[in-house]
Formats: C-alpha cells, structure tokens, sequence
C-alpha cells in the first residue's frame, strides 16, 4: 500500500501536477545572475536586445524582491507602474510600485488593482530593482507604447529547443 501512495506521488512530480520548490536561490547565484546581466546590457548595442536583457532582469531581480508568483508579474500594469517612478528620487526611502490588475491569490475580484511598493536598492543584499524597472520603462516609451501590461510577449508557434537562439552565448 505504501509502495503504490509513494509512485503515485513520483509521478503526480514528474507530471507537473505537484510542483514544490527544492530551495531558494542562495544569494550569490542571485548576484551572479546581477551580474551577468549586467555585463550583457553593457556589451549590447541594439534596442531590440537591449529590451530582452531589461525584460530578464525586470523578471529575474524585481521577481525576486517583490515575491510574485509566475502567474502574476504579466499582470503588472505599464502606466501605473511607469507614474511610480518619480519615486525612485524620493529621500529617504527610493522606491517604486509595481500596479497589479486582474485577479490573484489573493485577490479574486474581478478588475480589482493594487500597489506593491519595492525599494529601489535592497539593504542587505544590495540588489537594484528600481535600476531594471526604470531601463525596461524607458525602452518601453521609447517605442511610443504607455499603456497595456509591462511584459507582453508575442505567441509564435512553439519550436523544438535546438531552433531556439542561445541569446547568453
């Protein structure tokens, strides 16, 4: 009996039905994704790459200092989001808001928003959300589009992985 509950839980995991996290990301490896993107937004010239670095690391940096699920950052709102940055100059707490709409965990009203208020520099793990949001925004305007969500993506059929282009090599 043991046997059977225990495959059944094996492969509920392996299905994708069960999904729990094994660890979170130490600090370093954090940093060291910091840094990598870094270095690729300083040696990129096109505003094309440029917007898909901004973008990885709105995801990546932002997704880790603000705490949202996978399933709510494409609800981020542009506009809202981009009037927040004046704040990113305030003294003595730098900041900005991602503005959230649609529903959530949380929150299952139909049209409902709200502010998740992020530092712009982190205090003891020194990372720069306010740095990321502020270089997608700006490529964003850019492009002339100020409204809609922040990270749109355009569906293109799915293709095996050895057609997809290694963008970090």
């Amino acid at each position: 009996m043991w046997f059977a509950t225990r495959f059944m839980r094996g492969l509920q995991r392996r299905h994708g039905q069960l999904v729990k996290q094994d660890w979170a990301p130490p600090i370093k490896v954090i940093h060291g994704v910091d840094a990598a993107l870094e270095l690729k937004w300083n040696s990129t010239t096109t505003k094309k790459n440029k917007k898909r670095v901004a973008e990885m690391g709105v995801w990546f940096i932002v997704g880790i200092c603000s705490e949202l699920r996978g399933e709510e950052f494409p609800l981020v709102k542009l506009a809202g989001t981009a009037r927040s940055l004046k704040f990113l100059s305030e003294l003595p707490t730098p900041h900005f808001c991602l503005v959230i709409s649609g529903r959530t965990k949380g929150n299952r009203n139909s049209g409902a928003w709200f502010k998740l208020p992020i530092a712009s520099i982190t205090r003891g793990t020194h990372l720069q959300p306010g740095k990321w949001i502020k270089r997608l925004i700006d490529i964003i305007h850019s492009e002339g589009r100020t409204q809609g969500r922040l990270l749109q993506q355009t569906l293109v059929p799915p293709q095996p992985c050895e057609f997809q282009d290694d963008f970090f090599t």
